[in-house]
């Protein structure tokens, strides 16, 4: 026997003998209390000691859920993107410890977790400016069940807590996740846009991503070194980023990402051209057409440094200008319908209408 059942006060508690500290040598003892009777007890003690010698005995600890997940984010920090970390502590910190951080870790339920998801069904929108709120959708609801489930995984792995209330769990069916209708543009209008962007400093770019199909985080971190004109081949061995405002450069995200696509002759010309006039550095100066370099990203400066990227001679600190987005004026002006984004539409309409050589894409 490697333990004891106490009376105290009108209920009974257990004492479970733990081996003894190995620095210290003292006798180690964990108290197991809220037993309304002697017999509920002495089942507790008999599962008690039999997890002991199995060794799978989880010792009680009051962290709570917050102390966790500061603790689990610090650890898997590491192991993950820096654009997931961020996802997976913006959505904890907005949306789970609001409601379970005081809780003991080992005391989140599967019915805890079902009254926070139908919250976040419900309610789960932050305020907006304008005053705005509402419920979560049940993809973004699923994506926080996700979260969730991870870190009481590691949290079963680390001998934090016996098993995953999340297993239990009823998150939003998949069913129940409607995904919206992209809209794309057709070949005419991925022609027409890149014909009103001809004049644009960023038109090689454009015909970049319609004429590969590269992702713009991709694109982003092309650097001269990684482009073969004269065998026109382009090598993808970096992304380029945006985490919490701050422009971060790393690797693709899957194996497949890290890859060599072709360029065109019209694609090949485009990009030649765009290096033979842009950003050349002079007299510690980005010029252009015998003008300093204005990124929409950040004002004009004078200390800027050629960086090595295709895209972008950078003006001012290295990374600043790296993250583009297209002025709406620019889609509008050139007849383009809306879309959430005329990089993601670009690509997208570059898979679903087929690759096509520039220039004009081919009439």
């Amino acid at each position: 026997m490697r333990g004891s059942v106490v009376k105290r006060g009108n209920g009974y508690s257990v004492v479970v003998e733990l081996d003894r500290d190995p620095i210290t040598d003292k006798r180690r003892q964990k108290w197991h209390s809220g037993f309304r009777t002697k017999r509920e007890a002495e089942r507790a003690l008999s599962d008690l000691v039999a997890s002991l010698h199995a060794g799978t005995y989880i010792e009680p600890t009051k962290q709570t859920l917050a102390g966790f997940a500061k603790e689990w984010l610090v650890a898997v920090e590491p192991t993950i993107r820096p654009s997931t970390h961020h996802s997976y502590d913006r959505n904890l910190r907005l949306h789970v410890l609001p409601h379970l951080g005081s809780v003991e870790l080992r005391r989140v339920d599967a019915g805890m977790l079902n009254a926070l998801y139908a919250a976040l069904l419900a309610d789960g929108k932050l305020t907006t400016a304008n005053g705005g709120s509402g419920g979560l959708s049940p993809r973004s609801v699923r994506y926080i069940h996700t979260i969730i489930h991870r870190a009481f995984r590691d949290a079963v792995r680390w001998g934090r807590i016996a098993r995953n209330p999340a297993d239990a769990a009823d998150p939003p069916r998949a069913s129940a996740v409607v995904r919206p209708t992209m809209t794309t543009w057709t070949a005419d209008q991925v022609r027409a846009f890149l014909d009103h962007t001809a004049e644009h400093r960023l038109h090689a770019a454009f015909v970049l991503l319609a004429t590969t199909g590269m992702r713009r985080g991709e694109a982003l971190g092309l650097r001269w070194s990684d482009i073969d004109l004269a065998a026109g081949r382009a090598s993808i061995s970096q992304t380029v980023i945006m985490v919490h405002h701050d422009i971060q450069i790393g690797a693709p995200k899957t194996a497949r990402g890290r890859r060599t696509v072709a360029l065109d002759p019209g694609t090949v010309t485009a990009v030649r051209e765009h290096r033979r006039c842009f950003a050349v550095p002079t007299a510690g100066r980005c010029i252009q057409n015998g003008s300093p370099v204005r990124s929409h990203a950040s004002p004009p400066r004078s200390d800027c440094r050629p960086s090595g990227f295709m895209i972008f001679g950078i003006p001012g600190p290295p990374w600043r200008c790296l993250l583009v987005s297209i002025p709406r004026s620019f889609r509008s002006a050139s007849g383009m319908p809306t879309c959430r984004s005329p990089w993601t539409s670009i690509r997208t309409s570059v898979k679903v209408c087929t690759v096509m050589p520039h220039p004009a894409l081919q009439a």
